[in-house]
């Protein structure tokens, strides 16, 4: 058994992957925010709308193989074999393109028949969703050969090509073609970085049905997990009206960005543990996920506390009229940080055997199921926030399951751990109480409780934190 370093070179990498994902958030974040202050609700809900739907396609086999790309590549550089790396990256783009261009159809077709869009129009996801697909699988080959700094860089180049390019047409009038920039970036960022060369040979046969099955049961996990939150702003788009589907496309925006800093450990995370996979040392894997999930549970549950607390100012960066969506951003903020919490017990279940991918699809499936039965109960009495609670009520069976699995399969300490954010959400929704007795439109009505809440997890988060940095010194 060959044993890898953990820790230092995984806070590098995660240090690049951090930078990168937060750069990914700003782009998509960004074009809500130049969207929802120069054209208002309605145009941000109708392009909102649409790009849910892009991402969604692209869920339904071209995400997987990036997926793929990240762990395969990368366990076959950790088993000493770059040849083979090669040859599996060559052969996923490959795959990518294929499915990416039938995904894109599907895309142009459901906008039609879901949104009543004209043909013309429907025209405006197919790029989206081939930008998209390319841009997936080239992030998973960098990660998956550990070039997380090249990623960075050529998510700035994709963010300079979408953001400037949406303020061009918005400048010139041509709102029409706003999905273009955002299409053109991803494609930037894919012609950077993707694979372009492979050792001669064909992939073995039987590594590709191992993909193969990788991607299928990705695919169910990825539409059953981050599909659900999608799949509640297209619901929207085809049963709500334009301004509606606006206040949740400001939500969504502002909710998600604050758990991409915890999915880009996850975005180095993942890879290393297929590495120490591939080299034979589990043990690294148990440790990465109990240092990593209890880094999340100390930061992250003040972080999105406060921003729970502070959701009302929050909506009115995304552009006049957003304030009505503050009930929905704050059930969403809530739902997002359950759905950051196991991302570290997701990737050890899914690093190692194919058993791993099936049995996080099957839980994601199960919370799926439980959030397209509250959108069928819930959008049409109780509109955006209705959709929210539903997402909510999913993202808790998706988040529970694979946390109480991994707790018990690694045989990890959490118990404690488990106590400590059920006591910070109810510490939440007792500051929530209180900011609503507060006056309301005042700075310290937002932030004395903030600023209480923060403090009294500190002092209760002091010996973990003492924990974690004698875990990274040793």
């Amino acid at each position: 058994m060959r044993r890898l370093p953990v820790l230092p070179v995984l806070a590098v990498a995660a240090a690049w992957s951090t930078v990168g994902v937060v750069v990914s958030g700003l782009t998509r974040t960004g074009y809500t925010l130049i969207l929802g202050n120069a054209e208002g609700t309605a145009l941000t809900g109708v392009v909102g709308a649409q790009i849910s739907l892009a991402v969604l396609a692209t869920m339904l086999w071209p995400a997987a193989t990036g997926s793929a790309a990240s762990k395969f590549v990368a366990r076959a550089q950790g088993a000493g074999d770059e040849p083979l790396a090669a040859r599996v990256a060559a052969h996923l783009g490959r795959r990518t393109l294929a499915t990416g261009a039938a995904t894109a159809l599907l895309a142009g077709i459901a906008a039609v028949v879901v949104y009543g869009e004209r043909p013309a129009t429907a025209l405006a996801v197919l790029p989206l969703v081939l930008g998209y697909s390319a841009y997936l699988l080239t992030r998973g080959v960098l990660l998956g050969q550990g070039r997380v700094a090249r990623a960075t860089r050529a998510e700035l180049v994709a963010l300079v090509v979408s953001l400037g390019g949406l303020a061009a047409l918005l400048v010139g009038g041509a709102t029409p073609f706003v999905l273009l920039p955002l299409a053109a970036g991803y494609l930037a960022y894919a012609a950077l970085g993707w694979p372009r060369r492979a050792a001669a040979g064909a992939v073995d046969p039987g590594l590709r049905r191992e993909m193969d099955a990788f991607v299928a049961w990705g695919v169910l996990g990825n539409v059953a997990s981050a599909g659900l939150l999608q799949l509640c702003v297209v619901v929207a788009g085809a049963s709500r009206p334009a301004t509606e589907v606006g206040l949740l496309t400001g939500a969504v925006a502002l909710a998600t960005p604050a758990s991409l800093v915890a999915r880009s450990l996850v975005q180095v995370l993942f890879p290393t543990m297929a590495r120490s996979v591939g080299a034979g040392d589990h043990d690294a894997v148990r440790r990465q996920t109990d240092v990593v999930t209890r880094g999340i549970v100390t930061v992250f549950v003040p972080v999105f506390a406060v921003l729970v607390l502070a959701a009302e100012p929050l909506l009115r960066l995304v552009g006049r009229g957003f304030g009505d969506g503050t009930a929905a951003l704050r059930v969403l903020l809530v739902a997002v940080l359950l759905t950051t919490l196991p991302v570290a017990a997701v990737a050890a279940m899914t690093s190692g055997t194919a058993a791993g991918i099936r049995r996080s699809a099957l839980m994601s499936a199960t919370g799926l199921g439980v959030g397209v039965l509250g959108l069928a109960a819930f959008t049409g009495p109780f509109g955006i926030e209705g959709i929210a609670v539903a997402y909510l009520l999913g993202a808790l069976v998706t988040v529970a399951l694979p946390w109480a699995w991994t707790w018990r399969a690694q045989g990890q300490r959490w118990a404690g751990l488990t106590v400590r954010v059920v006591v910070g959400i109810a510490g939440l929704v007792a500051a929530l109480a209180v900011q609503a007795a507060l006056p309301a439109g005042t700075w310290w009505g937002t932030a004395l409780p903030a600023v209480v809440l923060v403090a009294a997890w500190a002092a209760a988060s002091a010996r973990e934190v003492r924990t974690l940095l004698g875990a990274r010194a040793r």
